[in-house]
């Protein structure tokens, strides 16, 4: 399996998910900010799964990758995306058949009305939402590649 792990930050999930993929899964996390992949990398040696995380440095417009995954997470960042909409239609381009998107959006910042206008945006780029999982202090959204 391969995942994408989007805004990665300092790669908490981009950690998780390298272990639960194994040895033949593969991990790209992608960050705008230079600093957090260096981070994240140190703290993959640590954990002992760097060599199935590769990093990508991207910028506002562009994911910056155009390896395809079969799992996509965005969590607590596409709100600060200047277009929610292009993001989407991106990652929506870098999934597989039948791939999934896990949208999470922080309700002390996105509040619902908001959250419903970036699902009609998630639609819109070509994705079926397939359910919501509960996880706090969150709004979320599991997308399937229509």
């Amino acid at each position: 399996m391969t995942a994408m792990d989007i805004g990665c930050g300092l790669g908490y999930f981009s950690i998780g998910m390298a272990k639960i993929v194994g040895e033949k899964g593969k991990i790209t996390a992608v960050d705008i900010q230079q600093k957090m992949l260096d981070i994240l990398r140190k703290r993959a040696i640590k954990a002992g799964v760097s060599h199935l995380i590769r990093t990508v440095l991207c910028d506002e417009e562009n994911i910056g990758t155009g390896e395809k995954s079969d799992f996509a997470l965005s969590f607590w960042m596409a709100h600060e995306t200047p277009d929610a909409f292009r993001l989407f239609k991106q990652v929506h381009g870098l999934l597989k058949k039948s791939g999934k998107f896990l949208l999470v959006e922080p309700k002390m910042h996105v509040s619902a009305a908001e959250f419903k206008k970036t699902l009609s945006s998630a639609h819109a780029a070509g994705f079926n939402i397939t359910d919501s999982p509960f996880i706090f202090f969150s709004h979320t959204a599991l997308f399937e590649k229509k």
